[in-house]
């Protein structure tokens, strides 16, 4: 999972900067998700950490933070293709508060067989994986 602080600061620049369509916060919260509109959730999967500097013990945090983007069955693909686009346009090259986007995947597909029986094909989902590093303050 990614570290406190960079939680808090991808949140708070996505609270701040994206106001196209609902942001869900999922992590370890109920969420009771719209089935009639579209939505965006993200996720902190994994991070590490690693000593960059041992000189002044620089420490580094890398990691990937995942962009679920959730819309309406039914309804076509171009709505989550146009926030896909603006959201990797957002993140494209910024620094957030010491955390600074490395790359990213483009919109993927991601089919969820269970999730589509149990909710009769409400929503389909795209994911943007993000790679970010971190630089930890000097101790």
């Amino acid at each position: 999972m990614s570290s406190k602080t960079v939680k808090t600061a991808i949140n708070a620049f996505l609270q701040s900067s994206w106001t196209d369509t609902p942001i869900k916060e999922v992590e370890n919260i109920y969420v009771d998700q719209p089935r009639d509109a579209d939505w965006i959730a993200v996720q902190y999967p994994g991070a590490y950490q690693n000593v960059i500097a041992i000189s002044n013990r620089c420490w580094r945090e890398e990691g990937t933070f995942i962009l679920s983007l959730v819309g309406v069955s039914g309804e076509g693909t171009d709505a989550l293709d146009t926030i896909g686009e603006d959201i990797m346009n957002l993140f494209r090259g910024e620094n957030i508060n010491g955390v600074n986007i490395r790359g990213m995947s483009t919109p993927t597909y991601a089919f969820d067989e269970s999730r589509q029986e149990s909710d009769s094909g409400n929503a389909y989902r795209y994911l943007i994986t993000v790679d970010y590093y971190y630089d930890l303050p000097s101790t």
